[in-house]
């Protein structure tokens, strides 16, 4: 069986907070459009001086966009890090 796959765009933060070893940041992450129904997108956190495990929690994270849902993802105060976005998502 072939599968094709969609390979992911890649984008570092852009909007890098100061934070102390050990805190957390906290980034908002929404969409470019409204949706009028339950839309989910997976992002993957993928380390640069940060190491998975260790300066965040997961290597994936999946929001469920729903009216007035948020979601916490703890990243800690060292090292950096990108994210992935699904292609054709933005």
């Amino acid at each position: 069986m072939v599968r094709q796959a969609t390979i992911a765009q890649r984008y570092p933060l852009s909007a890098a907070p100061t934070v102390s070893e050990g805190d957390s940041a906290t980034f908002d992450v929404s969409l470019s459009n409204a949706s009028t129904t339950a839309t989910t997108v997976t992002l993957t956190l993928a380390g640069e001086s940060a190491t998975a495990g260790t300066d965040f929690t997961s290597t994936e994270v999946t929001i469920t966009y729903q009216d007035g849902t948020t979601q916490t993802v703890a990243v800690n105060g060292d090292g950096t890090f990108d994210v992935a976005i699904p292609a054709g998502d933005t």
